[in-house]
């Protein structure tokens, strides 16, 4: 059987379509906690679950100004091994925040700036310590 070229590239991108598909179905999101008014803000703790092959969870922390709707990305990342460690967050009495945990895998957003404070991390151990920091208010 002699395939042709075009062929074989028609069956190269129905592939790729195929499992991008896969891989993009089934994300799940779950709340894993919510912090109501702690010093005048609002924290949730959100885990994605991506479905498919290649999968990655990432645990993302938001924030919020209590009686505000818009949330902010503070800190992404990705959990590993460490998956039961969920970070503590403090908010110190000039509004400065700090998220502390014990061990994640890799960090994907990490801000060190928000329009209401700082923020400061407390991180035990990082498995893969890349980071690409955003210094900028957020």
């Amino acid at each position: 059987m002699i395939v042709s070229a075009s062929s074989l590239i028609v069956l190269v991108v129905v592939g790729y379509l195929l499992l991008d598909m896969i891989r993009s179905r089934g994300t799940t999101t779950e709340t894993r906690q919510k912090i109501v008014n702690l010093s005048g803000f609002n924290f949730e703790i959100i885990e994605t679950i991506p479905g498919g092959i290649a999968k990655q969870d990432w645990i993302t922390i938001f924030a919020s100004k209590v009686g505000k709707s818009k949330k902010t990305v503070l800190f992404e990342y990705d959990p590993g091994n460490y998956y039961d460690l969920l970070p503590t967050i403090r908010v110190s009495s000039d509004q400065n925040i700090t998220i502390s945990i014990q061990a994640i895998s890799s960090i994907r957003v990490q801000h060190f700036k928000w329009k209401y404070g700082s923020i400061d991390y407390q991180i035990g151990h990082i498995d893969f310590p890349s980071v690409k920091e955003d210094k900028r208010d957020g």
